[in-house]
């Protein structure tokens, strides 16, 4: 069949259908052909973003458009918007577990909104089952008290009734204590591979240079500072006190229920399940099972549950608790600061504990010192005894470097010296100048003043070495110890008086004379000079609080004084001295009544012995003589020997008679020995006066003289 064709534009006229009486349903017939592009006034698709989106009219007739509110994709109608209507009914919905924290709820304007809150009392109790709630234990229950006023009523019963529930696990403890250190490092200036110490764990950051150190903040353990190879363990819950039988020591409730996580340094290490039936071992209290990670992390001495305990021992099983500990390997800490604490997770609820902190630092540089050296010597003061020429004081200088005293951590403690016959003030640690390029490889220059702080250096030598603490490490002790040798010092003050002699000054010394009248005794010109040297007067030597003959073995370079290298210029050189030589001295009747007998105590060497005159002087014999000057009463004796026995008889008090009073034998001079003057009294205030003779082989020493009047 033939087709026709029609291109162009085709102009209608005013009236474009069948003429009258033709039938009006084949106006035209067969195919249109085009994209009717530019056929005006259809409806027509002109935005729709995706092929679900419902079509509706646009802002014309002739305009459809796709809503991006409303989709239907064959099976599920979707809104995103507000649905208004005076009814909703909900039907086949799917089942499913409710979350028991959402609602769905009606807002002020009526809108349906999903909440945590379940809103509204509930409703109202309605009628008792006998029609009467007066006959029960609340009495003023009628038929419209809100529902949730009797479950509150119920609950605070059965509370008064029931075992409590152990508590919720919201603390940790730690068994372990660390030390206290300046850190070498912090937000300022770091360590490679050393975590800063920050507030993560409720302190206060702690920067280079300050302390770190036990302390706590609320619950908030800060456990002080580690070498990294410790455990770091504690109880689980051990503020807890046990209540009766109904749970121990340190128990946490809903044992059973859940997880528990070990956090360390913000990361979940470990997490055990509480509602596995083979986790736990023991009753609680006495727990024996772990369950650590691969590292050694986890929880430890960890319990089986255990049920809540009426006091009769009846159970309720509806409270379950635990014990245990957890425990934080080496493997998982890391240098510098971290911090773990302990999750009980139940379902999307986090109860979580109090945070542990520490810092570990595992550097293993152990410290060390070189160039000590102790120098600048400068003596000073001048005393003078028997002669001799000693220095009072003195100082030097001390220098030492230390090394690794700052790795990684550093004492707050000082640093000190280790000393002899000196004092070095202990100095802080100075902080390292990190803004000045300084960081844990400072090296300590160290620079002491050494100050003679001993009475007596007789020939010997001062010293100092450093000691350096370390919080961690080894301290340095008495490390580059320096000496100074051939110091020649005395400073002692008299503590002799007129009844007793120490040897130290030679305060109540006197000169060799005859002592014929009191007078002579305290006469200035009798007195000792303790400048002369003993080469002009014949006297036996002061030294060391001990009277020795000059060229004693104990006295430096046998006497010769002059040859001490640090001891004063020019000094005394006894070495050469020969023959007897004496010492003189008074003691003086202090109390109120007049004497004629006395007790002379000596001390000294073991082997001196006080012999007579007429026996020889030796290594170990001396002679010891004893005078009563003329007194105001006219009474006096001769140089009387107290190695003889007195006659008792007042013609023979002679130069040479005897004075001792017994039967001398022996007389050692570690001992007391009486002597008298028989008839012939000393007064009050009035003097006797002791002669000592010693020859130049005598080898001993006498440390002290001291008397006490009348007889034993």
């Amino acid at each position: 069949m033939a087709k026709n064709h029609l291109t162009g534009n085709v102009r209608a006229p005013s009236y474009f259908g069948p003429l009258g009486g033709e039938p009006a349903n084949n106006i035209i017939s067969g195919s249109l052909h085009g994209d009717g592009t530019n056929i005006s006034n259809v409806a027509r698709v002109v935005a729709n973003g995706t092929a679900d989106y419902v079509v509706t009219i646009g802002s014309s007739a002739q305009n459809l458009v796709g809503e991006p509110n409303l989709r239907f994709n064959g099976s599920r109608l979707y809104v995103n918007g507000a649905i208004t209507g005076s009814s909703l009914n909900l039907s086949g919905l799917s089942t499913g577990t409710a979350t028991t924290s959402s609602y769905l709820a009606l807002d002020a304007s009526n809108n349906l909104v999903l909440t945590s809150s379940a809103g509204g009392s509930g409703g109202t109790i309605g009628p008792a089952e006998d029609g009467d709630y007066s006959d029960g234990l609340f009495t003023d229950f009628t038929d419209s008290t809100p529902i949730g006023t009797p479950i509150d009523r119920f609950n605070e019963v059965l509370k008064a009734l029931a075992p409590s529930p152990a508590p919720t696990l919201d603390d940790v403890g730690s068994s372990d204590t660390g030390v206290s250190g300046k850190l070498s490092f912090g937000s300022s200036q770091g360590i490679a591979n050393y975590s800063n110490v920050g507030t993560t764990a409720g302190f206060s950051a702690v920067d280079i240079n300050s302390t770190y150190q036990v302390q706590t903040s609320g619950n908030n353990l800060r456990r002080g500072i580690f070498n990294g190879s410790v455990t770091i363990n504690g109880i689980l819950n051990n503020d807890v006190s046990a209540d009766g039988i109904n749970y121990p020591n340190y128990s946490f409730g809903n044992a059973n229920q859940g997880s528990l996580v070990l956090e360390v340094n913000g990361s979940e290490i470990h997490e055990i399940d509480l509602t596995d039936a083979n986790i736990g071992a023991g009753v609680p209290g006495s727990g024996t099972d772990s369950d650590l990670n691969t590292s050694g992390s986890g929880f430890t001495s960890f319990s089986q549950t255990g049920s809540a305990n009426f006091p009769d021992g009846t159970t309720l099983d509806v409270f379950q608790h635990r014990t245990g500990q957890y425990s934080v390997d080496p493997n998982d800490q890391r240098n510098g600061w971290n911090y773990a604490r302990v999750i009980h997770r139940i379902g999307v609820s986090d109860t979580t504990t109090n945070y542990v902190e520490w810092v570990n630092d595992s550097d293993g540089t152990t410290l060390s010192a070189t160039n000590g050296s102790l120098g600048s010597l400068s003596m000073s003061g001048d005393l003078r005894l028997s002669g001799v020429k000693y220095h009072t004081g003195g100082s030097a200088t001390y220098n030492v470097d230390v090394d690794n005293a700052y790795r990684n951590i550093y004492s707050t403690s000082n640093i000190s010296f280790s000393t002899s016959n000196v004092s070095v003030s202990s100095q802080a640690f100075p902080s390292i100048d990190w803004a000045g390029g300084e960081d844990e490889s400072k090296q300590l220059q160290i620079t002491g003043s050494a100050t003679i702080n001993s009475t007596k250096i007789l020939n010997s030598s001062i010293s100092v070495g450093i000691n350096v603490p370390h919080p961690l490490k080894s301290n340095l002790s008495n490390a580059q110890n320096n000496s100074i040798s051939g110091i020649l010092v005395y400073n002692l003050s008299n503590n002799s008086t007129t009844t007793s002699e120490t040897f130290r000054r030679e305060n109540y010394r006197i000169v060799s004379g005859n002592y014929a009248a009191q007078s002579d005794v305290t006469s200035s010109g009798n007195a000792w000079d303790s400048t002369e040297l003993l080469s002009a007067n014949g006297g036996l030597l002061y030294y060391n609080e001990r009277l020795y003959y000059p060229t004693d073995s104990d006295v430096p370079n046998s006497g010769d004084f002059s040859i001490i290298t640090n001891g004063p210029a020019s000094n005394a050189d006894y070495s050469a001295l020969t023959g007897d030589r004496h010492f003189y001295r008074y003691f003086t009747n202090t109390g109120a009544s007049s004497q004629t007998n006395f007790r002379l105590t000596f001390s000294g060497d073991s082997s001196t012995r006080i012999v007579p005159a007429s026996t020889s002087l030796s290594s170990t014999n001396i002679h010891v003589f004893v005078k009563l000057p003329t007194t105001t009463n006219s009474k006096e004796t001769g140089w009387l020997d107290l190695a003889v026995a007195s006659a008792s008889d007042e013609n023979q008090l002679n130069d040479g008679d005897g004075a001792y009073v017994g039967t001398p034998s022996n007389l050692t001079i570690n001992a007391t020995h009486e002597g008298t003057f028989v008839t012939q009294t000393v007064e009050q205030n009035e003097n006797l006066v002791i002669r000592i003779v010693a020859g130049d082989s005598w080898a001993g020493y006498i440390s002290s003289i001291s008397i006490t009047w009348g007889s034993a």
